[in-house]
């Protein structure tokens, strides 16, 4: 709050709050229905972890799947290098086997999951170096590499 109301002048400041306390005001309900629901949600996710984990699990497999589709379309597309295709074909093997033995998988899910981000990290890592002649490539770079360092 110190720094909103610093980097605002006090008129500013005063008007902004004003205009939150009304928006609050007027839906208050709307905001009690939504934690409530938030709660509700958060202690049935405590009392069942391993439906919860389950679930999860699937939606980032089909996150993975769909990504990798769209990835390996828009890389033909473009033409790109095939460290890219290699890349979309990654997620799409690894989202697929995530989605049809989703049990098998949750056993082996960190693992799994850091074998993935290791080796995203260095096929983007490849791509970076495809693209060095390219202004800015050293983004891509220091990209890949937080990839691989937090895996």
């Amino acid at each position: 709050m110190l720094f909103t109301q610093t980097a605002l002048k006090a008129r500013e400041f005063n008007t902004l709050a004003e205009h939150i306390e009304h928006e609050l005001s007027m839906h208050k309900g709307k905001y009690i229905f939504q934690g409530t629901i938030f709660i509700m949600a958060g202690v049935l996710a405590a009392l069942f972890p391993a439906t919860t984990a389950l679930h999860i699990e699937l939606i980032v497999g089909f996150i993975l799947l769909l990504t990798g589709v769209l990835q390996f379309v828009l890389t033909l597309r473009s033409k790109m290098h095939w460290w890219a295709l290699l890349s979309a074909c990654l997620s799409v093997v690894i989202g697929f086997a995530v989605v049809w033995k989703p049990l098998v998988v949750l056993k082996a899910f960190v693992t799994v999951l850091a074998i993935f981000m290791t080796a995203e990290g260095l096929l983007e890592l490849l791509l970076a170096f495809q693209f060095r002649p390219a202004r800015n490539w050293r983004w891509m770079l220091s990209g890949s590499y937080a990839i691989i360092k937090n895996t």
